[in-house]
């Protein structure tokens, strides 16, 4: 990998924990140890195993063997987050992949598949259903 291809990438999982510091004050960039035994997150500070690909073209190969990618590394750190792939290709706006569980409407079937969402999309759904620290209702959980 070319160190601007490593620039490119570095500063593009600057810019996702960024973007998620609003709802996970604590987003940061993970540690990047390539040869190390544990696998680390992209975008560590989140309930997510954040992965991070940023290419001239994102193809659904890019997206899968993203997701192998991070499967791979959660398995390695014991870490038992859900994935998520976050992608942009040049010129594009970032999105973010995820694994759903749906029902196969002619079997009734569960069948995971994987799902995509605009950044900004997803980021406003996932701030309608985070609840905020100053939200007095989490006051009377018990």
């Amino acid at each position: 990998m070319s160190k601007l291809s490593r620039t490119k990438g570095a500063a593009f999982e600057r810019e996702i924990a960024n973007a998620l510091k609003p709802l996970w004050p604590n987003a940061r960039r993970g540690g990047h140890d390539q040869a190390g035994p544990h696998g680390r997150p992209d975008v560590d500070g989140t309930p997510f195993f954040v992965e991070c690909k940023r290419y001239a073209r994102v193809l659904r190969s890019t997206v899968l063997g993203a997701f192998r990618q991070a499967d791979e590394a959660a398995k390695r750190a014991g870490d038992p987050r859900p994935l998520l792939v976050v992608t942009r290709a040049d010129k594009e706006r970032a999105v973010v992949h995820y694994r759903m569980i749906q029902v196969r409407p002619d079997t009734g079937a569960l069948i995971r598949v994987i799902a995509s969402t605009p950044l900004a999309e997803w980021l406003d759904a996932a701030k309608q259903d985070t609840p905020q620290a100053s939200d007095p209702s989490l006051n009377n959980l018990d």
